[in-house]
């Protein structure tokens, strides 16, 4: 009756320019709908800039990679390559995500002993991007920025996600590259879901040991830079482990996650609003000092990019 399925492709340039494409298609009541929608943040303009479009006539094709075919471009995604090219009257992308550090195996699995599944997992990560991004007259070129794909698929009814709070982030550099989720059940729950990733070199880490530490008090409200939301990052694979000090520097996106506006059906768009709880959440551009320590201890500082969001 329901599913949520959601494919995620952000980059962060040398400048800080953060960019994310997120693409979400919803099936509920045997219709199908969702958007494309693109984000843009950059340090020098006063606020993001946000567009999107519906998601009306697609097809899905799977070969050795899966292409989303619309009629405004085409998408494809895997490990190795990804491309994001779409074309509207008033925005355009044409990317190419390559050399990508390859699939992880094992995606993070939220069940609830029954048919439905939240599954989760990046595609890849490490990817080196480039092309252009352009809303109006305003164009970013793209060059070597660090670029990041993941996939979501979710059979809960929105209502029914045993999943309250969610934090997620992904940091690369040069020497490794990392992306971790951690979902709680929410207060007085003691439910907890874990999942972290770390490639060095030509090996694929995975964890589920995945530890925060605030340092204050983390409110039921959305979090702001500086407001107690910092932490420490603790994750074991075995005998490496990774420990980072995250600080949070500024938003970069505020939003909440399933749009109704474009539903036609005035009775479909009321009970889709009911049901789905208003999901919402933060990314912020953040700073990350990083240890990894196994065979010796390397440290690293950098960019990156992590999320909250509550459901």
């Amino acid at each position: 009756m329901f599913a949520f399925t959601k494919w995620y492709f952000d980059f962060l340039t040398p400048a800080d320019e953060f960019v994310f494409v997120f693409v979400a298609l919803v099936r509920f009541m045997g219709r199908t709908f969702g958007n494309v929608t693109l984000h843009v943040a950059r340090p020098d303009r006063p606020k993001p800039q946000t567009v999107s479009i519906s998601i009306g006539q697609h097809t899905l094709t799977n070969g050795e990679s899966l292409s989303i075919h619309l009629p405004q471009g085409e998408i494809t995604v895997s490990g190795e390559e990804c491309t994001v090219d779409v074309s509207t009257s008033q925005w355009s992308t044409a990317l190419r995500f390559l050399s990508g550090s390859g699939t992880p195996r094992n995606p993070l699995l939220i069940r609830n002993g029954r048919r439905s599944m939240i599954s989760w997992r990046p595609i890849g990560m490490g990817y080196d991007v480039s092309g252009s991004v352009s809303i109006g007259p305003d164009v970013l070129q793209v060059r070597d920025a660090a670029g990041y794909v993941d996939h979501l698929e979710s059979t809960f009814l929105p209502p029914l996600v045993p999943v309250r709070r969610l934090y997620w982030g992904r940091l690369h550099n040069c020497d490794f590259d990392f992306a971790y989720v951690k979902a709680d059940g929410g207060p007085g729950k003691a439910a907890s879901w874990a999942k972290a990733y770390l490639r060095e070199g030509n090996t694929m880490h995975e964890a589920e040991d995945v530890r925060m530490d605030f340092r204050g008090t983390v409110a039921g409200s959305l979090p702001a830079a500086g407001d107690g939301s910092d932490y420490t990052l603790n994750c074991g694979f075995g005998a490496t482990r990774l420990v980072a000090e995250v600080q949070h520097i500024r938003p970069v996106q505020q939003v909440s996650f399933i749009e109704t506006a474009d539903i036609r059906l005035p009775a479909l768009r009321a009970i889709l609003a009911k049901i789905t709880r208003n999901p919402r959440g933060v990314k912020f551009l953040a700073r990350a000092d990083v240890a990894v320590t196994g065979r010796g201890t390397h440290k690293v500082s950098g960019p990156m990019i992590d999320e909250v969001v509550y459901l």
